[in-house]
């Protein structure tokens, strides 16, 4: 029997990883007008929706055999017209996130290549070779995508703790004391605080085959 601790890590940095999603990048600017405080505890209740979402998805997750995902739940507890409706939304969402993962990175990729190489890539090379890559990742199994995962959340930890240290002499506390939470603000950035969150599009799989350990 294989040891569950690195099978337990790396589900946990997993979770973590795809709970990070890229419109987080937007947070701070769409937040900064509210001030320290508003702002904390817009992200305080956006929290709380989505760990209260997250355990109703385990727990119909947990009633079900192993190996359910999204379209076994909703079949299961909304019947047919719930499978189809899970299906479309769900095939949407990812559509959607996918586009715009290639669009943003592709982005990156141009300007590295234009900085370091002085070679201009065309947007249909960038995204070709992005999928090529992601396929490369996807052909080599779950557990070299494990091992990559893990570095990249170990980095963005370290990163985030230096960021951390070297910013917080620059702090100011009066300018904690700035901003109001209106309500007209808070209807702009609740959609971007509320899908910054991707966990549940991926906890599914990870709950099930945790619990077969």
């Amino acid at each position: 029997m294989s040891n569950p601790k690195p099978r337990l890590l790396g589900g946990i940095l997993f979770v973590a990883g795809t709970s990070i999603g890229a419109g987080m990048l937007a947070l701070p600017v769409v937040t900064a007008a509210y001030g320290f405080w508003p702002a904390t505890l817009l992200f305080i209740g956006s929290w709380l929706f989505m760990l209260l979402a997250a355990l109703f998805m385990l727990e119909a997750n947990l009633w079900l055999p192993l190996e359910a995902n999204i379209i076994s739940m909703a079949k299961n507890t909304l019947g047919g017209l719930g499978e189809i409706t899970a299906w479309i939304f769900y095939l949407v969402l990812l559509y959607i996130l996918m586009a715009a993962y290639l669009a943003g990175i592709n982005s990156m990729l141009k300007t590295f290549f234009a900085s370091f190489f002085h070679i201009h890539l065309s947007t249909h090379l960038g995204i070709l070779l992005l999928v090529l890559c992601s396929l490369f990742m996807i052909y080599l199994g779950v557990r070299a995508m494990d091992f990559l995962n893990r570095f990249f959340m170990l980095a963005l930890i370290a990163c985030y703790f230096l960021l951390v240290v070297f910013i917080a002499p620059h702090v100011q506390l009066t300018h904690l004391m700035t901003g109001s939470l209106h309500k007209r603000r808070y209807s702009s950035a609740s959609p971007e605080l509320d899908n910054s969150d991707h966990h549940p599009s991926s906890t599914m799989t990870r709950i099930s085959r945790g619990a077969s350990l």
